[in-house]
């Protein structure tokens, strides 16, 4: 059996990143809903976020892979 890759994303760049690298996938968009916690650090809240995503997705399928992401802009102490 092939290997089914999901991104679990509504990110239009992100798909086509993976078509351009001739990645076939399926997008199915999470519905997980994401959070900031200002007492994390970006990276941290943007790893939380993505991981929510994916499990929400991967709960879902019976097999394949899942690809959460996230981005978080962050200037200096700022998020």
């Amino acid at each position: 059996m092939k290997p089914k890759i999901i991104l679990a994303s509504a990110s239009k760049a992100r798909s086509r990143i993976l078509s351009q690298c001739g990645i076939p996938h399926k997008v199915i968009i999470s519905n997980a809903r994401e959070i900031i916690d200002y007492t994390k650090s970006p990276q941290y809240n943007a790893l939380y976020n993505a991981t929510k995503k994916a499990i929400e997705v991967s709960d879902k399928l019976k097999y394949g892979f899942v690809i959460g992401a996230d981005t978080i802009v962050s200037l200096g102490r700022r998020q």
